[in-house]
Order: structure tokens, then C-alpha cells, then sequence
């Protein structure tokens, strides 16, 4: 017998991670943008509505509401939140106290900066020098100079 049916582990239960009096919105901040999430949600004590708003830094980006279902056998709400946008911090919010868990964070790869392409271009001519050299040294065979070599 569990609370949650979706949400197990490194739960971060709203109003269990703090003080009681710390009832706000559960909030997660990341150190880089990002492109997309998904997370598990709960709402304890039946199903209910969750809103989840997303930020770049204070500007505000997006938000999405989820309804929880309760799954047979359980009374809490559970849900599937997913959002897309570029940002760096969102909230969940609702009416009873959340939970949520299996946090999946999308980022788009690093761009490379200009200088990286000047490093890999010299790499890239070092490189094809030095295959036409062993090109040119094994096609060839051994050179001789003529002049080395005289008729007694």
C-alpha cells in the first residue's frame, strides 16, 4: 500500500520539505535554459487542478493546467504535467498540497562558439597535410637522387 502509484523514490512533497508554513508553490530552478519538461505530479486528497507556470529568470513565459486522476484503489491525485518553451525556472501551484516526482528536462545542444570553428578547420588542414604527405611517401616508393649514385 502506497501513497502514490506513479511517484515513488526522491519524492518532493509540498509542505514535507520545509516548514509547515511554507505552503507556496513547490518551485524548480535550473542553472541552464530549458526546452521542454515533464514531471509526475500528485495532489493529495483527491484529484484537483495544478497550474504550472514557467520563467525566463523573472519573465514569464507560460503556463499549462493539468487535472489529477486518482488511480483505483488510491486517494491522492496523480497527473502527467509536460510543458515546451525556453525557460530556466517554473512553479507548480493548486488548491491542496503537491507532490512531484520523475522530473525529464529537454535542452537543445550547445551551438559552438566561432572560435571552436577556426581550432577545428587548423585541425582539419594539419591533418589533410599531413595525409597528402603519407599519400605522396608511399605512392612514390623511396626517392633517389641520381647524383648519389655514379658509374665506376
Amino acid at each position: 500500500f502506497g501513497l502514490f502509484q506513479s511517484l515513488s523514490g526522491n519524492v518532493l512533497i509540498q509542505g514535507f520539505c520545509g516548514p509547515a508554513t511554507e505552503l507556496g508553490p513547490l518551485s524548480l530552478s535550473f542553472s541552464a535554459n530549458l526546452t521542454g519538461i515533464a514531471l509526475n505530479f500528485a495532489t493529495v486528497g483527491g484529484p484537483s487542478t495544478v497550474t504550472l507556470a514557467a520563467f525566463e529568470n523573472t519573465t514569464a513565459v507560460g503556463s499549462v493546467n493539468f487535472t489529477s486522476a486518482v488511480p483505483t484503489g488510491l486517494f491522492n491525485g496523480e497527473g502527467l504535467a509536460r510543458f515546451a518553451g525556453t525557460f530556466n525556472r517554473l512553479t507548480l501551484t493548486g488548491n491542496t498540497l503537491l507532490a512531484m516526482d520523475n522530473v525529464n528536462a529537454q535542452t537543445t545542444a550547445p551551438v559552438p562558439e566561432p572560435a571552436a570553428f577556426g581550432t577545428i578547420l587548423a585541425g582539419m588542414g594539419l591533418f589533410a597535410a599531413f595525409a597528402r604527405r603519407q599519400k605522396r611517401e608511399r605512392g612514390n616508393g623511396p626517392r633517389f637522387s641520381t647524383s648519389t649514385f655514379r658509374k665506376h
